[in-house]
C-alpha cells in the first residue's frame, strides 16, 4: 500500500554505483530508493525525486523510510532524519501487494548488490519520529534445550543406585 514504515539494517559489500533498497513498482520501472555514492535518493521512474543524507557504505546502517495517507514521507539513517518528500502522486505507495528489496529491476542493470541485511520489518502505519527513535533492533529467538526436571533427574539416580545393589548382590 501507501501507508507504512519499513525498517531494515544492511550492509553492502561495494559502495560503487547505484544500488537498489527498495523498489515500489513491482521491478518494472526504476521506481524506489537507491543509494549512490554514499547518498541514498528516491526516483519515480522518470526522474529523480529526492536526496537523504549521507548513506554509510560498507558498514552496518538502520534504514527507516514511512510514508503517511497524506504522501508525506520520511527517510531516515541509523535514526537520523535525512529526507522529507511530499508525495501526492503516490510515486513512493506499493504499485502491488508485492514489495521488492536490493533486486534489480533489469532497466539500467548492475542495481544488485552483495551484502547482508541483518533483519526486516514492515509495519502498516506511518510511525512518528519518536517511535522510530524508539524503535530498537529485533533479537533473534534463542533455542534452548531445556533442562531435565529434578524429579527426572532424582528417579534416574534411583534406577542406577537400584541397578548397582542388585549387581553387588548377585555377586
Amino acid at each position: 500500500g501507501s501507508v507504512y514504515t519499513i525498517d531494515f539494517s544492511y550492509s553492502y559489500d561495494s559502495q560503487s554505483g547505484w544500488r537498489k533498497l527498495i523498489d515500489f513498482a513491482s521491478r518494472t520501472r526504476d521506481t524506489g530508493v537507491y543509494t549512490n555514492s554514499g547518498f541514498a535518493s528516491t526516483y519515480n521512474g522518470g526522474g529523480k525525486i529526492a536526496t537523504t543524507g549521507k548513506v554509510l557504505g560498507g558498514v552496518e546502517s538502520q534504514f527507516t523510510f514511512t510514508r503517511n495517507a497524506a504522501g508525506l514521507t520520511h527517510a531516515y539513517v541509523n535514526k537520523q532524519l535525512v529526507l522529507t518528500y511530499n508525495d501526492p502522486g503516490s510515486a513512493l505507495a506499493f504499485s502491488t501487494n508485492v514489495a521488492n528489496f536490493f533486486v534489480d529491476d533489469g532497466a539500467n542493470g548492475g542495481e544488485a548488490s552483495a551484502g547482508k541485511v541483518d533483519y526486516l520489518r514492515i509495519f502498516n502505519h506511518a510511525m512518528t519520529g519518536a517511535e522510530i527513535a524508539a524503535l530498537q533492533a529485533p533479537v533473534a529467538p534463542v533455542n534452548e534445550v531445556p533442562e531435565p526436571a529434578p524429579a527426572a533427574l532424582m528417579l534416574l539416580g534411583a534406577g542406577v543406585l537400584g541397578l548397582a545393589r542388585r549387581r553387588q548382590r548377585a555377586v
